[in-house]
């Protein structure tokens, strides 16, 4: 039988983090928020929300969701996660055919350092990016990205 650890017990005390991503899951950057919902003695899970809007010719706005993992204790973690990116450009009403929202599986394996208290979050990771529409299109590629945050 599995024994549930209270959250008085889990290392992990800063279940809220906000933080900028640069490359990563929203393209050339993202603003993003997550929250840690189920907390255990060496891993916690969670989840991410974060959206991005590029302003240039064609405009663009992604949204971000994710599902997450923690291993560790200390300030060092091994972060893992699977997401989903939502991409709209401004071109996909002027042109017929063209899907204006494209859609993206994004894995991530990651180093973050965070201090279980909260404070200083950084992140660097592999966020491989796998389109899900427009199959006519480039289907993948590697990618990758730097988060600098807070948690609380």
């Amino acid at each position: 039988m599995l024994a549930q650890v209270s959250k008085a017990d889990s290392p992990f005390k800063a279940r809220n983090t906000i933080y900028v991503e640069g490359l990563g899951s929203g393209g050339f950057y993202s603003v993003n928020y997550e929250r840690l919902v189920l907390l255990k003695t060496t891993h916690a899970f969670g989840y991410r929300a974060g959206a991005s809007y590029y302003g240039m010719s064609p405009n663009r706005a992604n949204l971000i969701g994710e599902v997450f993992t923690l291993l560790g204790t200390g300030k060092h973690h091994a972060d893992f996660g699977l997401g989903l990116t939502a991409s709209k450009a401004s071109w996909g009403e002027l042109m017929p055919g063209v899907q204006p929202w494209d859609l993206y599986a994004v894995p991530r394996a990651s180093y973050r350092y965070q201090k279980p208290t909260g404070g200083l979050m950084l992140r660097a990771g592999f966020t491989p990016t796998f389109k899900l529409t427009r199959a006519n299109a480039t289907n993948h590629g590697p990618w990758g990205g730097v988060a600098v945050g807070y948690s609380f």
